[in-house]
């Protein structure tokens, strides 16, 4: 089962939460995507904020559903990281210094979302995860 458009939307004006209550909809939603075996995969909504004649942000031709990761030229909000990071096949990655060995411990996803890893630098999978390198 692939579950489509999943998430939360704090856009109206009787819920005006906005990007803090989107992070713990994602992330709770996530948790019982993935402590279910039948979904395959899931599909988040909404990645960016976009115009609608029934918007609930501004007025005439510029009004606005705010219900993205990002606004409408792109930048970013808080949720955006949160969202990179739980759609990133990796879970993990621990680091030991030992005296002679430098050793690095990746652990990709076993539910969703789950593909195969075929080649990550580390600059990419600390952008991934929304670290600095």
């Amino acid at each position: 089962m692939v579950i489509s458009e999943y998430g939360y939307c704090a856009c109206t004006k009787d819920r005006p939460e906005g990007d803090e209550h989107r992070i713990e909809g994602l992330l709770s939603h996530d948790a019982v995507l993935r402590s279910k075996d039948f979904v395959a995969g899931a599909i988040f909504f909404c990645y960016n904020d976009y115009r609608s004649h029934v918007g609930y942000s501004s007025a005439g031709a510029l009004k606005q559903n705010v219900h993205g990761v990002v606004d409408l030229y792109g930048a970013q909000k808080t949720s955006y990281q949160v969202l990179r990071r739980e759609s990133s096949p990796v879970e993990s990655l621990n680091a030991e210094n030992n005296v002679n060995a430098f050793q690095l411990r990746l652990r990709t996803r076993q539910d969703v979302p789950m593909y195969t890893l075929r080649v990550i630098s580390l600059g990419e999978f600390s952008m991934a995860m929304g670290t600095s390198r």
